[in-house]
C-alpha cells in the first residue's frame, strides 16, 4: 500500500460560503434543531389525536382521519424503535427485507429528509463516537475501529466535525485536538477503502501499521494541528455569528 496523502487536508476552507466540511457541521446543527422541533409538534398532534378519540363523535372522526391523512412523515418516523427487545439473530430474508422497506421509505423524500435520516442514526451512536473521540492511545484507537467498523462513514465523519466545533466553542481545545486527530485518522481510513475498492473494516489494519511508523505518526500530528486551526477560526467565527443573531432578536423585541 503506497504511503498515506496528507496533502488533501491543505485546502480545507471553513468558510459559508464553501461546500467542504463545515456546511455538514452548520447542518447537523440544524438538523438537531429541527428534530427538537419535530418532536414537540409530535407530542401535540398525539394529544390531538388522543382529544378526538375520546370524543368519539362522527365530527371528531372525520378530523382524526384527516389528521392522519395530513400526517407529516420524517426521519424519526423512520428510525422509532417498534420494539423494546434486541434481536440478536434475525436472519438474511429479515434483515434484507428490513433494508428494502427503508430504501423504498427513502426513494420517497428529498435529499434534505434523506440526510436526516442518516444523521438521525448517527446521532443514536453519539456515546459510541464521543468514547472514540477521547482514545489517546494508537492501539486503542485500532482496536475501538475494529470492534466497531460500522460506524466507518461519511456521517460518523460529519458527527465528528460537529462535535469537534462544539468542543471547541465550550473553550475545551485539548479535547477538541484529540479528537481532530482521530477525525482524520477515521477520514483516511475511509478515503484509502475508497481507493482500494475495499471495505473499510478491511483496510484498519494496514492503515495503523503505517500510522504507527514515526514518520508517518509525525505527519499525523502535524496535520491534527493544522485542521484544528481551521476548526479553531471557525469556532470564533460561528460565535460572533449567534451572537449577531442574538443582538438582531434582541432589537426585534424592542422594536
Amino acid at each position: 500500500m503506497s504511503g498515506i496523502n496528507y496533502s488533501k487536508w491543505d485546502n480545507i476552507d471553513l468558510s459559508d460560503d464553501e461546500e467542504g466540511m463545515h456546511p455538514n457541521i452548520d447542518k447537523s446543527l440544524m438538523i438537531r434543531i429541527r428534530r427538537e422541533q419535530r418532536a414537540k409538534r409530535n407530542e401535540e398532534e398525539a394529544a390531538e389525536r388522543k382529544r378526538l378519540e375520546a370524543l368519539g363523535t362522527p365530527e371528531a372522526k372525520k378530523k382524526l382521519e384527516e389528521l392522519e391523512r395530513n400526517r407529516k412523515w420524517s426521519a424519526d418516523d423512520m428510525c422509532t424503535v417498534v420494539s423494546e427487545r434486541t434481536i440478536i439473530n434475525r436472519s438474511d430474508d429479515e434483515r434484507k427485507k428490513q433494508k428494502e422497506q427503508e430504501e423504498a421509505a427513502l426513494a420517497t423524500m428529498t435529499e434534505d429528509q434523506q440526510a436526516e435520516v442518516k444523521f438521525q442514526k448517527v446521532f443514536e451512536k453519539e456515546d459510541e463516537l464521543t468514547e472514540y473521540a477521547k482514545i489517546d492511545d494508537l492501539i486503542d484507537c485500532e482496536s475501538w475501529l475494529r470492534q466497531r467498523n460500522q460506524l466507518l462513514n461519511e456521517d460518523s465523519c460529519n458527527w465528528m466535525l460537529l462535535h469537534m466545533l462544539a468542543l471547541e466553542m465550550d473553550g475545551k481545545t485539548s479535547a477538541m485536538e484529540l479528537a481532530t486527530r482521530n477525525y482524520l485518522m477515521m477520514r483516511n481510513i475511509l478515503d484509502l477503502a475508497a481507493t482500494a475498492k475495499q471495505q473499510p473494516g478491511q483496510v484498519i489494519m494496514p492503515f495503523f501499521m503505517q500510522i504507527r511508523q514515526p514518520e508517518k505518526t509525525a505527519e499525523l500530528v502535524k496535520e491534527s494541528k493544522e485542521f484544528a486551526k481551521k476548526i479553531k477560526a471557525r469556532a470564533i467565527e460561528k460565535k460572533k455569528e449567534e451572537a449577531a443573531a442574538a443582538q438582531e432578536a434582541h432589537d426585534s423585541e424592542l422594536s
